[in-house]
């Protein structure tokens, strides 16, 4: 039988919210992928998802499609916190400058 990395690597973890005897056991993907939906880019920044479609409308943080779906690259979510140390441009500010 041929498994794929992902099944590999993902780990079994009780689902949050279970009934006590009833839980559901759910596969949680590794933390390392390439690509992240905005949602989570967004968990991991600790903003908004508004804020991060704000950043991605900025040219803040760039993003790349997969068929319809919007997706971050882990690499560029990095780059942009190395960023962070002068700061982030609200709309305002880009607007005066």
């Amino acid at each position: 039988m041929i498994s794929t990395s992902l099944e590999d690597d993902a780990t079994e973890q009780v689902a949050p919210g279970s009934v006590q005897g009833q839980e559901k056991t759910v596969l949680m993907a590794p933390l390392e992928r390439l690509l992240l939906s905005p949602d989570e880019a967004a968990a991991i920044l600790c903003v908004s998802r508004a804020t991060l479609y704000r950043i991605l409308e900025f040219g803040q943080l760039r993003a790349v499609h997969v068929g319809r779906s919007r997706r971050i690259r882990r690499r560029d979510l990095e780059d942009f916190v190395d960023r962070l140390e002068g700061g982030v441009m609200t709309a305002d500010e880009e607007g005066n400058r």
